[in-house]
């Protein structure tokens, strides 16, 4: 069996999901080729056969290029499974096209914005039906409903695949040194929060990959970006992993890992409900997938104020720091998560119409 893996390197958690669920792929039995430079990608459509390959080979494909080259690359690789990593339009139209001419290949979607299996434009929805699977890995409002012509192609695993073995709470609450965390892209900081903080006692370490070394705000200690292997033990240093983003969310993966770390999250985000009517997508925010595990605040004065009383007060929240991280465990079963994947992977002879 030969598995096309589109996982683009664009930086962010969604490629570090798609990671994650590759990995739960990888055996001794599978080998694993990755496609993620120009000079690779010709490597690999010059080759006249196969090297020594298992029987079994996944192909992770990371380039962010022409729907062409694409193409070729499925042409080259004659895959039996297609999985598609979120949605790129570079990606999408080649493998559906691909899929409608060569038959008895499964195409299976991973969707981390579950508006669009509701409410699909005419394009998404084309593509969705040519799809043998879909996976939701976001948590979707039970004010809204799966598109009726997409309920049997839809597995809702409702949150994010997480190695757990990588974020877990290993260091108790109280022994944390360090209390405020960020990690994420600045750009993405409400500059109401940048300038209201600037006057507060408040210290905030920030991970940032777009850090370019010349960034000075009082308050913010701006840091060089960390291997995402060293986030989980990083989390693990901090109490509270803080999200004051001006942008709205459906999800948000250091959010995710801090949770499974019992790093506390506290979020600013945009509860309004007239602001679900204006966002380029219709998702409504009340759909944070962590809204459970996440202290919420979605007024910036108000959000400044929560972290001045706890900097100030330092509440003891051992008890919350524990009962996130173990009850998100339990809930959200990644061994579980992990089975019902392959299966969908393994079963990959009988075709939806």
């Amino acid at each position: 069996m030969k598995i096309a893996f589109f996982n683009l390197n664009v930086g962010s958690g969604i490629e570090h999901i798609g990671y994650d669920l590759l990995k739960w792929c990888l055996s001794k039995d599978i080998d694993y080729v990755r496609v993620e430079n120009k000079k690779e990608y010709i490597n690999l459509l010059n080759l006249n056969k196969e090297h020594n390959y298992n029987k079994n080979i996944i192909y992770e494909f990371k380039i962010q290029t022409l729907q062409t080259h694409t193409l070729k690359f499925l042409i080259k690789v004659k895959p039996d499974i297609i999985v598609v990593n979120d949605w790129f339009e570079r990606i999408i139209e080649p493998s559906y096209y691909y899929c409608q001419l060569i038959k008895n290949v499964k195409l299976i979607y991973i969707e981390h914005a579950w508006m669009r299996l509701c409410r699909p434009k005419v394009e998404q929805l084309e593509f969705f039906l040519g799809c043998d699977e879909i996976i939701n890995i976001s948590n979707k409002s039970d004010d809204y409903s799966w598109h009726d012509n997409l309920k049997s192609r839809i597995t809702d695993f409702k949150i994010r695949p997480t190695d757990v073995n990588n974020y877990k709470n290993i260091t108790n609450w109280k022994d944390r040194k360090k209390k405020f965390i960020y990690i994420g892209r600045y750009w993405k900081l409400h500059p109401h929060f940048i300038s209201k903080i600037q006057k507060t006692d408040i210290e905030i370490d920030c991970f940032v990959p777009d850090y370019d070394g010349n960034l000075n705000i009082k308050n913010l200690k701006f840091k060089k970006p960390i291997k995402q292997s060293d986030v989980g033990k990083l989390l693990n240093e901090y109490k509270y992993f803080i999200l004051p983003h001006s942008s709205w969310e459906i999800s948000n993966g250091t959010s995710h890992q801090a949770i499974f770390c019992g790093t506390i999250p506290i979020a600013h985000i945009n509860l309004n409900p007239t602001f679900n009517l204006t966002h380029r997508n219709g998702e409504p925010n009340d759909s944070f997938v962590y809204k459970e595990y996440t202290k919420i605040i979605d007024n910036i004065d108000d959000y400044i104020s929560y972290l001045n009383d706890i900097n100030t007060n330092e509440p003891d929240q051992s008890s919350l720091s524990d009962h996130i991280s173990s009850d998100i465990l339990i809930k959200y079963n990644m061994k579980t998560m992990k089975t019902k994947f392959l299966n969908l992977l393994g079963d990959f002879n009988e075709r939806k119409t």
